[in-house]
């Protein structure tokens, strides 16, 4: 089966430069090397390791270079165009990617557009053959802009969680088109441990002292993550107990992530030394800060599609103190974390982050709990369901 994939156009496939559609592309494609389904092509941005795609037999790549004047002055005319209501002329990555469609329109058995449901409008015509649209976030909804025009275009939608699926079936209650598909990560690399050495010696790095309790964060540092109210309750927590650390994994945005005004906020915020900004960690050796920690916090206060550190969380064996938002609740359920109320959040971290440090039985029920769910998760099962998935006939 040939497969056209279309990524988002925002950050390289390969992930180069993070971000977790294009890791979750990265891991179909490793997967598929394996199992040998299907022949991929995936269209995405210019990235600076072109040399590495060769490596994949059965995957092509082609690039746009969304670094030329042209490119650029064409984003912004699109942009400001696709603010009006109603029309959609799509946006300069789009555009460009038509170019690549004429001359290859009849080659595929199936395409899947990445979490940008609009494209459908441009690239329709150019295809006989089923598109399926992979959601990763709440693009697609009752709200959302030429909402129905665009759901009836798509063969199939694959969700990324029962919540996003059930925000695009506002838009037709009795659809048998939405599919529920799991994001899915390397559980293995997350399971791996690490010598006892090798934990004091990263603890070290980062000023931890061997028997601190630590709390970890993981994830792009801005409001909608919820990381200025979890900064706010530690600093609470830490009027009452010692030997605690939070440590904050990420940047702004990826790896492009810069030291923007709320990361200078959130340092403000951050007055003592329990509290320890990394920055950017790429995501190949992020797994060892997962093991010289105690607890996973993911505070997000935007409805999660699903949240990919929640599975991080439970395969490295860690318990979990989440926000009830989104998708969130699919992945820990009720016996999995403790789910803080979203509205009161701060004080409902307070209380949450200190039983996980004083309740040593709550704390490993949780991880016994969290073992049963990883292989639900896993890469191997995200991959045989995709493929289960787009080769179903409609």
């Amino acid at each position: 089966m040939k497969v056209l994939v279309i990524s988002p156009g925002y950050l390289p496939v390969p992930a180069t430069n993070g971000g977790a559609i294009e890791h979750l592309i990265d891991t179909i494609t490793e997967e598929n090397e394996k199992e040998q389904k299907c022949i991929f092509t995936i269209i995405g941005i210019k990235t600076n390791t072109e040399i590495q795609n060769n490596l994949k037999e059965y995957t092509n790549y082609k690039y746009i270079n969304n670094n030329s004047l042209i490119f650029k002055i064409k984003r912004i005319i699109f942009s400001l165009i696709n603010k009006l209501p109603n029309i959609y002329i799509g946006n300069a990555y789009i555009n460009e990617v038509t170019k690549i469609i004429k001359k290859n329109k009849d080659k595929y058995d199936k395409v899947i557009i990445e979490n940008n449901p609009l494209y459908i409008l441009k690239i329709k015509k150019y295809f006989k053959c089923p598109i399926y649209l992979h959601l990763h976030n709440d693009y697609l909804n009752k709200d959302s802009k030429l909402s129905k025009k665009v759901y009836y275009n798509y063969d199939k939608i694959l969700t990324v969680s029962n919540f996003i699926g059930n925000r695009v079936k506002e838009i037709e209650p009795n659809t048998t088109k939405v599919y529920t598909l799991y994001n899915g990560i390397d559980t293995k690399r997350f399971m791996q441990q690490i010598s006892r050495e090798e934990k004091r010696n990263i603890r070290a790095k980062y000023g931890i002292a061997e028997n601190d309790f630590v709390y970890l964060y993981t994830g792009r540092l801005t409001k909608q993550k919820g990381i200025k109210e979890l900064v706010i309750a530690f600093n609470n927590l830490c009027e009452k107990h010692n030997n605690i650390k939070l440590l904050i994994v990420g940047s702004s945005d990826f790896k492009k992530g810069k030291n923007n005004s709320f990361i200078k906020e959130l340092k403000s915020l951050a007055k003592n030394k329990e509290i320890i900004f990394t920055g950017y960690i790429d995501n190949s050796i992020i797994w060892k800060l997962y093991k010289i920690s105690d607890c996973q916090v993911v505070p997000s206060i935007i409805n999660e599609a699903l949240g990919d550190v929640v599975i991080e969380g439970l395969a490295s064996e860690l318990p979990l103190v989440v926000n009830n938002v989104g998708g969130i609740p699919e992945i820990v359920e009720n016996d999995s974390a403790l789910l803080c109320d979203k509205n009161n959040l701060i004080n409902s971290l307070i209380i949450n982050l200190e039983k996980i440090y004083l309740e040593q039985d709550l704390k490993t029920r949780l991880i016994s709990n969290n073992l049963n769910k990883v292989k639900k998760f896993s890469k191997e099962s995200f991959y045989k369901n995709y493929i289960d998935i787009i080769s179903e006939r409609e």
